[in-house]
């Protein structure tokens, strides 16, 4: 058996390679678009819950920055409450402390 190979045989054959190599690269691109868009679905995806979790986020921080303003206590706040609890502490305590005074003025004067 001989193979006979001329010229139209050979244009033949390098034009069926050419075009089998030709479709095989167009199915690789196809499937890589395939795979690229599959990827961009799920990254679209994945940024609109990121988005929807920022703006909760944001949300929150909003409804927090006005109410720590209601809640926070600061230092001067913190002293003059504290000034205002001695004035009535001694307010209250004064009667107590001029009684004792007394008592014991009484009793000292007692002893003499």
């Amino acid at each position: 058996m001989t193979l006979e190979l001329t010229t139209g045989n050979l244009i033949f054959i390098v034009a069926g390679l050419l075009g089998a190599f030709w479709a095989l690269l167009k199915l690789i691109a196809v499937q890589h678009e395939r795979s690229l868009d599959k990827r961009f679905m799920e990254l679209g995806a994945t940024i609109n819950l990121n988005q929807e979790l920022t703006r909760r986020l944001e949300q929150d921080l909003m409804i927090l920055q006005g109410e720590i303003p209601r809640s926070y206590l600061r230092r001067d706040d913190y002293l003059h409450e504290m000034q205002a609890m001695k004035e009535s502490m001694k307010s209250q305590l004064d009667p107590i402390r001029h009684s004792v005074e007394s008592i014991r003025d009484f009793l000292l004067n007692q002893k003499s």
